[in-house]
């Protein structure tokens, strides 16, 4: 009986991925902190149990500077290790392997949940000079410039490298 290729396992850098079924970093924008909690526990451990081969955490801050939006997850402090170690046990106890995105948005940064519309966060409220919780996550965009990118508004594909896949 011949194996479909997508079901058949293979070698990656000495790691055995038992399919070809990966589950691609989705950005969910709902992380505290930089912390992921039970709705990324609960997104990423459906994948595990449905047999994907790979899951990607998604994309994942280096640095808080380097948050897309005040809601990505992170993992530039300690505290960040346990949340995600829990996601990656449940992973790995269902046969799935656990990859990560590490991401630092650069110019592209600070801006607010697309939702909200992705404009740039302001370092204080309009009108009362106080700063809430998205506005003190606010951070001066790094790059060459130190300015945002196109006043901080993001294009879909938008600062994305060349895929190498295409012709």
């Amino acid at each position: 009986m011949v194996t479909a290729a997508l079901f058949s396992p293979f070698q990656l850098r000495g790691t055995t991925i038992p399919n070809r079924i990966a589950v691609a970093p989705m950005c969910q924008y709902s992380a505290q902190d930089g912390l992921v909690g039970d709705w990324h526990f609960a997104h990423l451990a459906r994948f595990g149990l449905g047999g994907a081969g790979i899951v990607f955490v998604e994309a994942t801050a280096v640095a808080p500077e380097g948050r897309i939006t005040h809601g990505d997850v992170g993992l530039w402090a300690g505290e960040h290790v346990s949340p995600l170690r829990r996601i990656t046990d449940f992973l790995r106890s269902q046969g799935s392997v656990p990859a990560i995105q590490l991401a630092h948005a650069g110019r592209k940064g600070s801006v607010q949940r697309p939702w909200h519309g992705s404009a740039p966060l302001a370092q204080e409220r309009p009108g009362d000079g106080r700063k809430s919780l998205e506005h003190r996550c606010a951070q001066r965009p790094a790059g060459p410039a130190g300015l945002a990118s196109s006043g901080g508004t993001r294009r879909r594909g938008a600062g994305r490298a060349p895929s190498i896949l295409a012709p």
